[in-house]
């Protein structure tokens, strides 16, 4: 998967979260129609990526609260084996999922 794929994709999973997120501020509580949809998301990363690299993506998009503003939190941190922080943005999750291996196709 090349790296403007693999972002518009990602983009279009934020732009989800932050309707979601913004309807909920104004009392309307549309998580539940998602659910669905989350699946699918999750069905198909299962497909394209290893175990371990969905790891990564889950931690990304969600521990370090990715999915919620495009940015995640600063403070949330990942190091490599030589103790260099990794997947600082999109792009390094992206470099660390390529030169891992975890696209299970081209």
């Amino acid at each position: 998967m090349k790296f403007n794929k693999f972002k518009e994709i990602i983009d279009l999973n934020v732009k989800i979260s932050q309707k979601i997120n913004q309807s909920y501020k104004l009392g309307i509580d549309l998580a539940n129609f998602f659910d669905e949809y989350e699946r699918i998301a999750s069905l198909l990363w299962k497909e394209i990526l290893t175990d371990e690299g969905e790891g990564w993506l889950s931690w990304f998009l969600y521990d370090k609260g990715y999915i919620n503003d495009g940015i995640g939190k600063e403070t949330l941190k990942a190091f490599d084996k030589d103790n260099i922080e990794i997947c600082r943005d999109l792009k390094e999750l992206y470099e660390l999922l390529s030169k891992e291996g975890h696209f299970k196709c081209e």
